[in-house]
């Protein structure tokens, strides 16, 4: 079909004219940046596609044009986006930006009109972001554990009174107390084995420095104790799931130090302050670890969800309170992240119910009786630990279907 067969009338908001011409006009929205003093090339920016613009020139003509001339005047002022039928550029939603009309006493009984439109969509667009809860926890928790180290820097003293040798002691032995708290290790990890290694690794670092040289060894000490963390948080990611990473690296949070140096002496002074910030880092250590962990946990219910939240928010406000400093801010914020993130707002989790099973029958029977299906009768027996599937009955937790 050739170009003079596809024409049609043109029409705005239905009323009919007749075209002379159009021009549009498009392209796209850019930047263009130049920098004092720089030889280099500019850079320019894309901002996405620029709106399409027509410029249109029409008329309309008989003995009874007045009354044409006035419609497609009306409909030009009419607010809001109107359809705008043209048969060279096919249909488009715009909106008239001016208009001009034209008539001459030569010309009688003619109207030419030329106006301006852009082409709109017919409702806002407006943008929209959805917060990725899950990754903010994980940049909240990164920006935590950064400024917990930057916090220990500069609060321990890189003069302590014991020496090296004293200062590495110390922070063995508390990692060493902080691993043995972590119970679910003992069998999977050799406790002191990993804290020797750890420690060897500490003292070969140090060893490559100057005698007496204090400078770096508040950043030595925090690098020994994120491994720490990382070490456990490696093992527990190799338990079979379900395993509650994050609540068993809280227990880091509430490990027991051992005996605070006294500070009746000077040195001694010196010693408390650093045996404080030990034991600080770690707790930090693992509050952030167990939020990370949070941030990619997979839970069975909504109950569980809840449990594993409330049980760091609970660390991190008993933290707070206890030590209160330039950290104060960043936690505080990793506590509203852990709240938004856990269970998440999108949640269909399942939730805990407790049934009351009088007749005993087979684990199979029952889970397709609750759920439809098979597919939880392990979770079923494991929950309640039945001791024979082919008999289940009493009091026992089960799902929700979620």
């Amino acid at each position: 079909m050739s170009w003079q067969a596809k024409q049609g009338p043109a029409t705005f908001r239905g009323v009919p004219f007749f075209v002379d011409a159009v021009e549009n006009t498009g392209g796209r929205q850019v930047v263009h940046h130049e920098f004092p003093f720089s030889e280099g090339l500019p850079f320019t920016e894309d901002l996405g596609k620029k709106g399409r613009a027509f410029q249109v020139e029409g008329y309309v003509v008989g003995p009874d044009y007045e009354a044409a001339r006035d419609a497609l005047q009306a409909a030009l002022e009419q607010p809001g986006p109107g359809e705008l039928v043209h048969p060279y550029l096919g249909s488009h939603t715009v909106a008239i930006v001016s208009y001009r009309v034209r008539q001459t006493r030569v010309d009688g009984g003619l109207a030419t009109f030329s106006f301006e439109c852009k082409e709109t969509a017919a409702l806002p667009s407006m943008p929209s972001s959805k917060l990725n809860a899950p990754a903010a926890l994980a940049e909240a928790a990164s920006v935590a554990r950064s400024a917990s180290v930057a916090e220990f820097v500069a609060s321990h003293s890189d003069e302590p009174f014991a020496g090296f040798g004293g200062e590495v002691s110390m922070a063995a032995s508390e990692v060493q107390a902080a691993m043995g708290a972590v119970k679910s290790l003992q069998g999977m990890l050799n406790i002191a084995a990993v804290s020797g290694v750890l420690r060897a690794k500490f003292e070969q670092i140090l060893a490559s420095s100057p005698a007496g040289d204090f400078v770096k060894l508040s950043e030595y000490i925090a690098d020994f104790m994120g491994g720490l963390v990382n070490t456990v948080a490696d093992a527990l990611e190799t338990v079979a799931k379900p395993f509650d990473v994050a609540g068993e690296l809280l227990k880091l949070f509430g490990f027991n130090p051992g005996p605070r140096p006294s500070t009746l002496t000077p040195g001694g002074v010196v010693e408390a302050a650093n045996f404080d910030a030990h034991t600080r880092l770690i707790q930090r250590y693992a509050l952030t670890g167990a939020a990370l962990a949070l941030a990619t946990a997979e839970f069975e219910t909504y109950d569980d969800a809840i449990a594993a939240r409330d049980a760091l928010t609970s660390a991190i406000d008993e933290h707070l309170y206890t030590w209160a400093d330039d950290t104060y801010l960043v936690f505080a914020e990793m506590r509203s992240a852990v709240v938004a993130a856990v269970p998440g707002e999108a949640s269909d989790l399942p939730r805990l119910q407790v049934l009351e099973q009088q007749a005993a029958l087979p684990s199979l029977v029952l889970a397709h009786k609750l759920y439809g299906n098979l597919d939880r009768e392990a979770e079923l027996i494991r929950r309640n630990g039945v001791r024979h599937p082919g008999f289940v009955s009493g009091t026992l937790e089960v799902l929700s279907r979620g």
